[in-house]
């Protein structure tokens, strides 16, 4: 599993560039971003603080996949 930043828990650390212009390309592209993480409260903010920020990067979901549609949805006949 790739990260964002290299991992200082609870802190962030360097980014990883190469991820985070992947995931620029393909939010670009019109795929979603869901970001699951362990962090809550003031670190889950601060992190998604860096992330818009810092990584320019903004996550359709934090935690939670129910506002997306379900592959069967996407691929009806």
């Amino acid at each position: 599993m790739e990260h964002c930043v290299f991992l200082l828990w609870p802190d962030t650390g360097e980014p990883n560039q190469p991820l985070i212009d992947y995931l620029k390309i393909h939010k670009k592209a019109g795929d979603k971003l869901i970001l699951w993480t362990c962090r809550s409260g003031v670190i889950l903010d601060k992190a998604l603080s860096w992330c818009k920020e810092i990584a320019k990067l903004e996550f359709d979901a934090v935690n939670d996949n129910s506002n997306m549609p379900r592959p069967s949805q996407l691929y009806r006949q």
